[in-house]
């Protein structure tokens, strides 16, 4: 579904993913792990054009995305991106917040968005929450809203970073008992994560990065039980 050669992304003299290959399988979930500034959310950022490459390619279902504006819009309208910080739209309720993109990029007419809207927060537990605005809601609701949002342009890619890091602890099992559900949907995801337990029992795959590098990937009891680079294995003993 995604094939991504030789990503390069810099920002001045600053080289944060360097020469980066990766292929993502239809319905798979793999997690991303590894050091802060190691280069994963860049790597999100980049498939999902909010960053474009400084050089390499990404591939998306056979097609390679170039900077080209109907090009990028394509792509956002079937890879979905779920923030750190939630990102929704404060001055707007949650039925807006959902219902914006549906109607403005895939031209789904008003009434059809609604339905879709209620659809997915009842999938996310919140279709009590409809008209709520986001100041009323906890972190753990806003997240699951900001899931819901990108669930209503009905992805085949959905992109999450590091979403519970912006969560009190308490609220985290709300947001990850959403993304079992979505493992059990079969929807393909690449999720940038520090909930390595978690990363263990929902991944096909488990990349470590590092230095804007894949050092090591493989299944969760290959890179988390049994990994073959040292540094790996050092990083998975510092936060185990």
């Amino acid at each position: 579904m995604l094939k991504i050669r030789n990503l390069s992304k810099s920002f001045g003299t600053n080289q944060v993913l360097k020469n980066l290959n990766l292929d993502i399988q239809q319905g798979e979930v793999v997690s991303i792990i590894g050091p802060s500034g190691s280069g994963k959310s860049t790597l999100l950022r980049c498939i999902n054009y909010l960053e474009e490459p400084t050089s390499g390619t990404i591939e998306f279902e056979g097609k390679i995305i170039k900077n080209d504006s109907e090009q990028i819009k394509d792509l956002r309208n079937n890879v979905g991106m779920v923030f750190q910080e939630f990102n929704l739209f404060e001055m707007k309720n949650v039925l807006s917040n959902i219902t914006l993109a549906p109607v403005l990029t895939k031209k789904m007419n008003k009434q059809e968005a609604r339905e879709e809207a209620n659809k997915v927060l009842k999938f996310v537990g919140l279709k009590d929450k409809i008209f709520e605005m986001p100041k009323n809601l906890s972190g753990g609701q806003k997240q699951r809203v900001a899931i819901a949002r990108a669930l209503a342009m009905q992805p085949k890619v959905l992109l999450l970073d590091e979403p519970t890091s912006a969560l009190d602890p308490e609220l985290v099992q709300e947001v990850l008992k959403v993304i079992q559900m979505l493992v059990k949907k079969k929807i393909t995801m690449i999720i940038v994560t520090h909930q390595i337990d978690f990363a263990k029992e929902i991944s096909d795959r488990i990349i470590f990065m590092e230095d804007g590098k894949i050092v090591e990937e493989g299944s969760p009891e290959e890179i988390l039980v049994n990994p073959k680079k040292k540094r790996t294995k050092d990083f998975i003993n510092s936060i185990l």
